[in-house]
């Protein structure tokens, strides 16, 4: 009898933190681990955990934005999307907003396509490999690099950062954390760059 209980325990301490079992340890990465030499733009960023009894895993966005505030290429979302999460789907304002747009532009709905389930507290990483969400290759030029994060019983985080996606590598730089992430940096790698 002491085992069942002691499953309990650590079912209920898991859930209570949002957690699930097999979630104690973070995974690495957002996407399939990818060396730090591979073209592209790579982001890296850690989900905190705030303070407080209610915590709930947060939904995350993080896609690419071009000079129309279009959203070319969405690389993480994180978010539930068996009921009832749907219904909070929208309280990632900006990314929701926006993939409505696009949805109506490019016919194909990325929740259903790409979104995975929400993580716990942790060190993760997206790579942006030059590919809009349709496969076709980004154009050089000026982009916006979102981060969103919105979670129940706690807050509602965005961060952008400007860039240009062409023939000039961007060392390691560091954005401005806040309550929901830390440690969020950026750093790009064109193609042309690979091999010198």
């Amino acid at each position: 009898m002491i085992v069942p209980s002691l499953c309990v325990m650590a079912c209920l301490t898991y859930a209570n933190h949002g957690l699930q079992a097999d979630e104690a340890s973070p995974s690495s990465t957002a996407s399939p681990t990818v060396n730090a030499e591979a073209s592209g733009l790579h982001v890296q960023f850690s989900l905190n955990r705030p303070e407080g009894n209610r915590y709930r895993r947060p939904y995350v966005a993080v896609w690419l934005e071009d000079q129309e505030n279009f959203p070319v290429k969405t690389q993480v979302l994180w978010m539930q999307t068996e009921q009832p999460g749907p219904r909070w789907h929208r309280d990632l304002t900006r990314w929701y907003r926006n993939d409505r747009l696009r949805k109506v532009a490019e016919k194909t709905d990325l929740i259903d396509g790409i979104s995975g389930a929400t993580r716990g507290p942790g060190q993760y990483e997206a790579h942006f490999d030059g590919t809009d969400n349709q496969g076709k290759p980004l154009k050089p030029g000026k982009y916006t690099l979102c981060l969103e994060v919105a979670r129940e019983h706690g807050t509602y985080q965005i961060i952008r950062h400007d860039f240009v996606w062409g023939d000039q590598p961007i060392e390691q730089v560091a954005l401005s954390d806040n309550v929901e992430m830390s440690n969020v940096s950026v750093s790009y790698r064109p193609s042309s760059a690979i091999g010198e």
